[in-house]
């Protein structure tokens, strides 16, 4: 897909296990993109000047990644990722919001890195959204986006932070079993 400017999104489907190296490159139409469960690599440059790209779901089966992945992506303003995945974010400005989510066996959602968790339609986590019974932001979370916990029935207790600056409205909405913030 290298320099398919006119590309606004793309579906990859979970046979795909590699993203190589400037597969996207010049790809300056992409503005979001959400690695599947499937791609446990992801070459240096992938996505590199991909001018327009905001916002990039990577893959929990991912195991590290290079800073070089996302060189020249000036709009880059959120990266969502698994704890566990291996990220050196020293090369990317302080502007972009690194987002690390592990789920663990008790039912805590931890949420860690750093910036802003954005209002959008869908979360990494959303798809465990029964099971989760507790979620506890790190230092260095800014914001919690609009809706960005809507609907976890389940939820009881949220760990707020005090780095926390603002909550979106309707970040907690519907959450009928939470007791304490």
């Amino acid at each position: 897909f290298m320099g398919c400017s006119g590309i606004g999104g793309v579906e990859i489907p979970d046979t795909v296990q590699r993203i190589g190296e400037q597969a996207f490159d010049g790809c300056t139409g992409l503005v979001h993109i959400e690695l599947p469960s499937s791609v446990t690599t992801v070459a240096p440059y992938a996505f590199k000047d991909c001018a327009n790209l905001k916002s990039i779901v990577l893959s929990a089966s991912l195991g590290s990644l290079s800073s070089s992945v996302f060189m020249v992506c000036s709009a880059l303003e959120t990266i969502f990722m698994h704890a566990d995945t291996q990220f050196d974010a020293t090369s990317l400005p302080a502007s972009v919001s690194i987002i690390r989510w592990k789920t663990t066996e008790d039912g805590t959602l931890v949420i860690s890195g750093r910036g802003v968790i954005p209002a959008k339609d869908e979360y990494p986590w959303s798809g465990e959204k029964d099971a989760v019974l507790r979620v506890e932001f790190g230092e260095g979370i800014t914001e919690i986006g609009e809706d960005a916990f809507a609907g976890f029935e389940s939820l009881a207790l949220v760990k707020l932070p005090g780095s926390i600056i603002k909550l979106g409205v309707g970040a907690f909405r519907d959450c009928a079993a939470l007791k304490k913030v």
